[in-house]
């Protein structure tokens, strides 16, 4: 047990029990079974971003060489079969398909005939700009996730569930740790709010862990991660999914015991439950919106 309100939370002997624990998997290894570095989870970023760029880097140049023969064979049409001549008349002519194909995609913001001028809308670079943003701000933690999603799936089918958990008013709570230790020891070693956070989430991970072993579940293994959001998310793979239910429930209770009144907000989606193309980011923000429900549902309890 961890008494969050001492100076340093008493956890040494329950990180003896957990790392001891028998075939616990680890929650950062790759497809071939060995343990995925910081540079590794870092990589995966950086290669997701160059493959965004090259994939519209492919479109753009697709476009533009149907748009240059659409032209093309216009010009032939006017002058073979309808004979027409004229020098300005095709170089028009020429432009007409460039011009459809611009006002059509909303690239095109402003035309002028007489000053023979375009305006041109930067969308193909927005668009990859706002790709490469997304792909850049998300966390490490969730790359490596995400990976292992899309492993369980090729290797489990729905054979699975998932776990999201989260600590209710961890920064207050965060807060109210750190002052209280200033107030009692002002002059002496203190810790810092980003430790005590960790420590936090040290009994999470605890809880639902041991939640995970106490349930019984024959041939069962699972993943977890710390995330930005959710705090914690675990990979459930067992023969009935459903019965992550019961880990859940069991490690709300454990948590609450661990820190003395602390809560969770707990959410389970079972792969099972989930229709359509299945992808690690579809089955993620199913996880999510349930996880957003329970905590609508908590607060709005009386």
């Amino acid at each position: 047990m961890c008494d969050f309100t001492a100076g340093r939370p008493a956890c040494d002997n329950r990180r003896r029990v957990v790392a001891n624990v028998p075939d616990q998997p680890a929650p950062l290894r790759g497809s071939d079974g060995s343990e995925q570095t910081a540079d590794l989870v870092q990589a995966a970023p950086r290669q997701q971003i160059r493959k965004v760029v090259q994939t519209t880097q492919m479109r753009t140049l697709g476009l533009t060489t149907i748009v240059l023969t659409a032209g093309l064979a216009l010009l032939w049409v006017t002058k073979t079969v309808v004979g027409i001549e004229g020098d300005a008349v095709f170089i028009t002519l020429l432009l007409v398909p460039v011009v459809v194909y611009l006002v059509m995609n909303d690239k095109l913001q402003s035309f002028s005939l007489g000053g023979a001028s375009a305006v041109l809308v930067q969308k193909v670079g927005e668009n990859v700009t706002d790709a490469v943003t997304e792909v850049g701000q998300r966390e490490a933690g969730r790359v490596a996730y995400l990976g292992k999603l899309r492993q369980v799936l090729e290797e489990e089918g729905q054979q699975f569930a998932l776990i999201y958990a989260d600590v209710d008013g961890l920064r207050q709570r965060m807060r109210t740790i750190y002052l209280k230790e200033r107030e009692n020891n002002p002059e002496g070693p203190r810790r810092r709010e980003g430790q005590i956070r960790r420590e936090i989430l040290d009994q999470l991970e605890f809880a639902l862990t041991d939640a995970f072993y106490d349930s019984g579940l024959d041939k069962a293994k699972i993943d977890v991660f710390r995330l930005a959001e959710p705090d914690i998310a675990m990979i459930v793979r067992c023969e009935n999914p459903h019965r992550a239910h019961q880990v859940a429930e069991r490690a709300e209770t454990l948590f609450l015991d661990e820190t003395k009144g602390g809560t969770t907000t707990t959410a389970v989606v079972p792969a099972t439950h989930l229709v359509g193309d299945l992808t690690p980011q579809n089955l993620d923000e199913a996880a999510s919106r349930a996880l957003k429900t329970a905590k609508q549902s908590r607060e709005n309890r009386p």
